[in-house]
């Protein structure tokens, strides 16, 4: 009997000693072992971090290939000066050839009246009317600037004197039409003349360099070289959009109603 009870006290307390270890086990471990829940959250965040991952990467590759593009097809403007007609300029894109040899246009051939008169209106508001305000806004001293009597001062697009440098160019080449009684100290100083035009339209089309591509062929005109010929498209100011808007100021050419020298 005696035995028998102690058998079952023995019993007793190692059940006891097994049920604690058992819910001591439990408390200790239960925090930490992956439930379906924790997995479920983790397995969540984990879906979050590789998408966030991913819309991170997309965002930096973007922003680089813009990047890119902006060195290759977008004009950076910050910096440039400012110009009274900026706000009026437009734009196209133009395919005309006029590099072929045979092209011709209002502007070109042998002198006659019509040509000088589409030339005159071409350059007519080369010299035009500018306010101080304008003059100092587009980075300009008014330091000794000629004024016009009816207010402000005389000014011009540069493209007015460019066009003003190709005409004189061109008379030149006709000289026997437009200069037929040159003499030598007129002839040199008309060739000083040509050459700061020609180192003007030098740096001018340098800084506007064209990268049209052209090609090399054999034209009617060609029997012992091939010629340039381009068919490209390029982007250009509608010429009508900056000529109207220069016509509204300009100041006549043959006698600009000038204020006289000041002295100094």
């Amino acid at each position: 009997m005696d035995l028998d009870r102690s058998s079952s006290s023995i019993d007793h307390d190692e059940e006891r000693q097994a049920l604690f270890s058992d819910k001591e086990h439990d408390a200790l471990w239960s925090p930490v072992l992956p439930t379906s829940s924790n997995t479920t959250r983790a397995f969540t965040w984990t879906r979050l971090y590789v998408f966030a991952l991913h819309v991170a990467l997309f965002l930096v590759g973007t922003l680089f290939w813009l990047s890119s593009r902006k060195h290759s097809e977008v004009v950076d403007l910050a910096g440039r000066s400012w110009s009274p007609v900026h706000p009026y300029i437009e734009y196209e894109i133009s395919a005309d050839n006029s590099s072929l040899y045979d092209s011709t246009s209002k502007y070109s051939g042998p002198p006659s009246e019509e040509l000088d008169d589409a030339w005159w209106e071409l350059l007519e508001p080369a010299v035009s009317n500018a306010s101080a305000e304008e003059i100092e806004r587009a980075g300009e001293s008014l330091d000794a600037v000629a004024e016009v009597t009816m207010g402000g001062y005389l000014a011009g697009l540069g493209v007015y004197h460019e066009l003003h440098c190709l005409r004189r160019i061109r008379s030149y080449i006709h000289e026997y039409y437009y200069y037929p009684n040159i003499s030598k100290s007129e002839r040199r100083d008309e060739r000083h003349h040509l050459d700061h035009c020609t180192e003007l339209l030098r740096t001018r089309i340098m800084c506007h360099a064209s990268t049209d591509l052209e090609v090399f062929w054999w034209g009617e005109h060609s029997p012992v070289a091939p010629e340039a010929r381009s068919s490209a498209k390029r982007v250009c100011v509608r010429w009508d959009s900056l000529h109207d808007c220069s016509k509204t100021r300009f100041v006549s050419g043959d006698d600009p109603p000038v204020k006289p020298r000041p002295e100094r």
